[in-house]
């Protein structure tokens, strides 16, 4: 799932649930199951088998830009900042820690690049068309992440 849509669904679970630790937790358990639904990112459009840079950098640059009035939504609100921060981290937490924890642990790179491949097992090389996201049409993909954006964005804008 693209930072737009882990942030704007992880602040629609602040507004909506209110309970700090409760939201917080919410927030880590939803990164995996958000990373399991077929979502487009810059791999769908460019990897080993596609090299559609324009289209796979028109998908991030939207994507930047949704992030940042994402962000600018939830600076909106009157939630404590240490809160607010808290939420965002727990919310794009896999994203974040891989890079720093890939060296010491490479199970939890596995497990991480496995919510994306499912049912396929995350070992390299990985056969992306037997997997439920590889499957998934890139249309039907971005719709997905569009819808769960949108409905997310709307709650904030509540």
């Amino acid at each position: 799932m693209t930072l737009s849509t882990h942030l704007a669904v992880s602040g629609s679970v602040m507004v909506c649930v209110g309970d700090p630790a409760l939201a917080i937790t919410i927030n880590v358990v939803l990164h995996p199951v958000l990373d399991a639904v077929p979502h487009a990112e810059w791999s769908t459009f460019v990897n080993a088998r596609r090299r559609e840079v324009g289209k796979g950098a028109t998908l991030m640059l939207i994507d930047l830009i949704a992030t940042g009035y994402v962000i600018w939504l939830l600076c909106q609100l009157t939630l404590p900042t240490r809160y607010l921060i808290a939420g965002l981290l727990a919310g794009s937490w896999m994203d974040w820690l891989q890079p720093f924890l890939h060296p010491l642990w490479p199970t939890f790179t596995r497990w991480h690049v496995w919510t994306h491949s499912w049912p396929m097992p995350a070992v390299e090389p990985i056969d992306w068309d037997k997997s439920f996201t590889g499957r998934t049409p890139t249309r039907v993909k971005l719709m997905i992440q569009l819808t769960l954006t949108y409905i997310a964005i709307c709650i904030l804008r509540s």
